[in-house]
């Protein structure tokens, strides 16, 4: 999905994307911008020699550091990457020290080893705002300078906001008129204005950090000690020609947060504690080193399970893993947890201990009772049965009643079956279990698309290219597209316009582009509104530029060709030709990065007549393409923006893909030929489906999903197009039956149609013996065990819940990224800017609106 860099303030001067500027010289190593801190309104302060400056070639400095062992440097994650660009240019990297020496001071040089940055630095999005924190490792001790202590514990809170922060650095210490530099360390004394999750503020007037402080600390006393709580990462506020003026807020990235990551790697180099206020995460301070806290493994953990009872208690619980149900160890009070273990949040009060590994060790096992629901001894060793594909599974379906045990479920290329997974977890080889919002837990494609090998199993519309089906003649106005399954037909291309909630990009006729790249295709600068297409991101290479790349992990992800390169310390889809984009129609597009380029899909730029009802409208400069006129779109058909529905209707978004026009009941609360009058922020829409099925004389005309509206006519191709009292036989809305029990006693349901059976004889009674008398077991209820949690904790999926009647529901778990093409996932979302008002579907206790809350998501477009 295509994400967007919001500014923050007037300009959010992103300081990872590039290289850091050195003061001796305005060149950057690499193509790309970079702004880092140094200190604005402040003094000259030579105290706590431990802060020092890094160096390329002794003779260039570019960020600050603070020495916090003998051999550890701690700085920004972004430094880290600007130092990398340096050492691979043939540069060496030191950190210099000045020693306070007779009211001046004395330079003292050290030679960097190794480098490293935080693991997750920059993934978040693709922007590299998150995780800003890295080190240098130096390759000797400094035994002349005493190392400053970083704060781990406790936690900062509420109580510092408003505090004086105390920052030195190196750098700018003047941007106007005219930029100036120092090589003297320089102190001030900031507000520290808001505490955030990961992360705080610092804002006074006419005092800031600037360009040259990156990766210095933010410093506090506690406990009566003066600590690194912060490390300088960023700041906000105008500038000018790609140089900040540093007249807004400054952002540091919070010590007592990142223990966990940290406190291994001191170990690593010498440092030292003198009590566990000292020790990041879950280490304590004994004889003056960190070492981790003592957290025995409980003799559940990783075991086969059915439910909590069998895990032993004390907040342990039951998982749903890979390989089966198994045992977890609840974290302790400061989330830790044994050796080989990590703390796991699995909901908003419970956290428990995951293997390391992302999997428990294989169980031993004698019989299949010692094994878990689903899982087979085989070979001693505990493994989960091998689960046969259904006859329907990834078939064609109108309704359930086509699916076996499966369910019918509504993909964007049509309804296909599902399979139940085997004790809610296992599935057939090429199929995730995941949990499908109204089905429960089903078998679905690992790539979210069912596969074909010729036309038949695709639907109406549809034809088998490239074992996909696809859109016949690819997909038109108002169709989900995406770079892989669905393409857009000829005089289309695949955009990011005015989609609101959608998963998707969205199908536009192209009638006039002056270039096959305009704003917004990937290599190219973003639209005026930050708009990307082709799942690009809006990325600042420059002060004055914005393009659109595509952040990747490997080349797996560059799926319109290129190859998945680092570049100033993000992963990029680049290419230098044509020829690398290796597919039809895509080409390497230079026109922003210049010597390199990205895939892109060319757009059409043969002028195209838009059809009746359409507009030719421009987008942005030189780019123009066929949107609906105002009042024109009917009930069902795709709308754009907020006035194309005809009157009396509204126009509604999906996550699905794509807009779509229902008639508004607002005022009457009433729907025309049945259905039900849903609720939709403060307005209301007539939608039908199998749940609020249409009266008789009307059908429900499916636009999306499995919802649609009410339209005249008898004519189906499903039953759920039908009223409540008649199914669909041989094309038309008739009275019929659907399964026995709707038909009266010696009645069976044959070809939709209740038939007569004859009346079957009694059965013989059988001679037996009897039974023994047995004496009843009663168990005695397990204590408190807590609810059954059922956890996909090695997939990245969202993981559930069962409550005692069993119902599944969404718990919390930390966001991991999802596959570029996920099965479509419908929840309540605001609406676009375009509404002016947040809307979202009113939950109700009745029946008939459970469909619409778990299967759609609708963001009100409101006529005014």
């Amino acid at each position: 999905m295509t994400q967007h860099l919001r500014l923050v303030g007037l300009w959010f001067v992103l300081l990872a994307a590039v290289a850091c500027q050195l003061q001796h010289d305005n060149a950057s190593p690499d193509t790309m911008e970079t702004q880092t801190q140094s200190i604005i309104g402040g003094a000259v302060d030579t105290r706590y020699p431990a802060i020092g400056v890094l160096m390329v070639n002794k003779s260039g400095q570019f960020c600050t550091g603070t020495l916090v062992t003998p051999t550890f440097i701690l700085t920004a994650a972004h430094c880290i990457s600007a130092a990398s660009n340096y050492v691979k240019q043939g540069s060496k990297i030191f950190f210099r020290i000045d020693l306070p020496s007779g009211g001046t001071t004395k330079a003292q040089y050290h030679e960097a080893k190794s480098l490293l940055s935080h693991p997750q630095y920059g993934k978040t999005g693709g922007i590299a705002l998150v995780n800003d924190l890295g080190g240098v490792v130096l390759k000797a001790p400094v035994s002349n300078v005493q190392p400053f202590p970083i704060h781990f514990r406790p936690v900062l809170d509420g109580t510092i906001v408003n505090k004086q922060i105390t920052f030195l650095g190196y750098g700018l210490i003047g941007t106007r008129p005219s930029k100036k530099t120092t090589k003297v360390k320089h102190g001030v004394q900031l507000t520290l204005r808001r505490l955030l999750n990961d992360r705080f503020e610092v804002q006074d007037t006419g005092k800031s950090i600037c360009s040259g402080d990156s990766g210095g600390p933010a410093l506090y006393q506690i406990a009566g000690k003066l600590r690194v709580i912060g490390v300088n990462s960023y700041v906000t506020g105008p500038s000018n020609a790609g140089q900040s003026y540093c007249e807004g807020s400054g952002f540091d990235f919070r010590t007592d947060v990142y223990g966990d990551w940290l406190q291994p790697i001191l170990n690593t180099h010498g440092y030292t504690c003198s009590d566990n206020n000292d020790c990041g995460g879950c280490f304590q301070c004994a004889a003056g080193k960190c070492v981790p806290k003592v957290s025995a493994p409980h003799p559940s953990i990783c075991k086969p399970c059915t439910s909590p009872a069998d895990c032993g208690g004390n907040g342990n619980i039951c998982v749903r893993t890979k390989q089966g149900n198994r045992c977890m160890q609840a974290c302790d009070s400061l989330g830790c947890c044994p050796s080989s273990y990590s703390c796991t949040t699995v909901s908003a009060s419970t956290k428990q201990c995951t293997p390391t590994s992302t999997v428990c060790p294989p169980v031993a096992c004698q019989t299949d009772a010692q094994c878990g629901p689903g899982e087979e001894c085989f070979q001693k060793t505990c493994r989960p049965k091998v689960v046969t594909p259904s006859p329907q599974l990834c078939q064609k379906c109108a309704s359930d009643a086509d699916c076996g045990t499966g369910k019918c479920y509504q993909y964007v290329e049509g309804k296909y079956c599902t399979q139940p997974c085997l004790a809610d977890n296992f599935c057939p080889g090429g199929y995730k279990c995941e949990f499908v919002s109204g089905l429960g837990r089903q078998c679905v494609p690992l790539d979210g698309h069912c596969k074909c090998k010729d036309d038949t199993i695709c639907h109406t519309g549809y034809t088998c290219i490239s074992g996909s089906c696809r859109v016949l003649g690819g997909g038109k106005y108002g169709h989900a597209c995406n770079r892989k399954y669905h393409i857009c037909g000829r005089n289309h291309g695949c955009l990011n316009h005015d989609k609101g909630t959608s998963s998707y990009d969205l199908c536009y006729a192209v009638c006039s582009a002056s270039t096959p790249y305009p704003p917004g295709t990937p290599g190219s600068a973003c639209r005026t509104n930050r708009y990307c297409d082709q799942e690009t991101t809006c990325v600042r290479i420059s002060s004055t530029g914005l393009a659109c790349l595509r952040f990747c992990q490997n080349d797996e992800d560059c799926t319109n060709g290129g190859r998945c390169i680092t570049q100033n310390g993000q992963n990029l889809c680049l290419c230098t030709k044509d020829s690398d984009c290796g597919k039809v129609g895509y080409g390497c597009n230079k026109a922003m990065l210049k010597n390199v380029g990205v895939c892109a899909g060319k757009l059409p730029t043969t002028p195209y007549a838009c059809g009746a009802n359409f507009d030719c409208k421009q987008i942005d400069t030189g780019f123009r393409i066929c949107l609906p006129k105002a009042n024109t779109q009917k009930a069902g058909e795709p709308c754009d923006a907020s006035r194309t529905c005809a009157a009396g209707l509204l126009c509604l978004n999906s996550t699905a893909g794509g807009s779509f026009c229902f008639p508004d009941c607002t005022k009457t609360g009433t729907c025309v030929g049945g259905g039900q009058c849903v609720t939709a922020g403060a307005s209301k829409a007539c939608l039908c489906n199998n749940q609020s099925r249409c009266d008789v004389g009307y059908v429900c005309k499916v636009s999306v999903g499995t919802l649609g509206v009410c339209e005249k006519g008898t004519a189906c191709t499903q039953h759920t197009q039908c009223p409540k009292s008649l199914v669909c036989v041989k094309g038309q809305c008739k009275e019929g039956c659907l399964e026995d029990k709707e038909c009266p006693f010696l009645h069976l349901c044959k070809e939709n149609q209740c038939t007569k059976v004859e009346r079957p004889e009694p059965p013989k009674p059988e001679q037996t013996s009897e039974p023994a008398p047995v004496e009843p077991v009663v168990s005695e209820p397990a204590a408190d065990a807590g609810p059954v949690v059922d956890v996909q904790v090695s997939d990245g999926r969202e993981p559930v819940t069962k409550d005692a009647a069993g119902q599944e529901q969404a718990i919390e778990q930390p966001a991991t990224e999802k596959p570029s093409d996920p099965v479509p996932e419908l929840s309540v979302q605001p609406p676009p800017q375009t509404c002016g008002c947040d809307v979202s579907l009113e939950q109700r206790p009745l029946i008939p609106l459970s469909w619409v809350l778990l299967l759609l998501v609708f963001v009100l477009r409101r006529r005014p």
